[in-house]
């Protein structure tokens, strides 16, 4: 028996594109977010938060989410562009 994305169900690899690549968008909006560099004002004059590394990884993960949900996106065109001309 063989193991991995069945050939003759690619939606079951695309819809798993998509769920992966937009938890990646909403992790990487979070944490770009939380991790913004900002300056507060606190008892002891002023505080700054965040740390730019941070920041700039979740905006890659954004990034890389955004590019996965849109091959997903694309391939289910394809995939339903071909369907509706094969059929007669």
């Amino acid at each position: 028996m063989r193991s991995g994305p069945n050939p003759e169900r690619p939606t079951d690899v695309m819809y798993g594109l998509l769920v992966i690549g937009l938890t990646l968008q909403v992790a990487g909006c979070i944490t770009a977010v939380e991790q913004a560099p900002r300056t507060e004002l606190g008892q002891g004059g002023l505080l700054e938060t965040g740390d730019q590394a941070w920041m700039l990884a979740g905006i890659l993960a954004f990034g890389l989410g955004g590019v996965m949900s849109l091959i997903a996106v694309i391939a289910f065109g394809v995939l339903l562009g071909m369907r509706a001309h094969a059929q007669p």
